[in-house]
């Protein structure tokens, strides 16, 4: 009965650690990315992302752990793109559309 049970939970843990493949050409992960300004405390932030392109175009989708979509970028010559929950912003540049974010 313990073994079924022990089972059934890991089974159900190891479910909820899969993806779902992606078309081909996208990259997908998590991220972790911790900031330490010098007058505030460290700032610690998660996230999933799928990459697709390279630094001449392409998309980033950065999600929430539930999953869902929190921010895209998308880039091409000259221009780049960031989508979020709030609106469309452009940007002349990936350099602008960094320093932004």
């Amino acid at each position: 009965m313990k073994r079924r049970i022990f089972a059934a939970a890991a089974t159900l843990v190891l479910a909820g650690c899969a993806s779902v493949p992606h078309d081909s050409g996208w990259l997908a992960g998590k991220l972790s990315v911790e900031v330490r300004p010098a007058d505030a405390p460290p700032r610690r932030m998660a996230s999933g992302f799928e990459l697709q392109g390279d630094g001449e175009r392409g998309e980033l989708r950065l999600t929430s752990p539930l999953g869902s979509i929190v921010a895209t970028a998308r880039w091409a010559p000259g221009e780049a793109v960031l989508t979020t929950s709030d609106g469309s912003t452009r940007y002349g540049g990936l350099d602008e559309l960094s320093r932004e974010a």
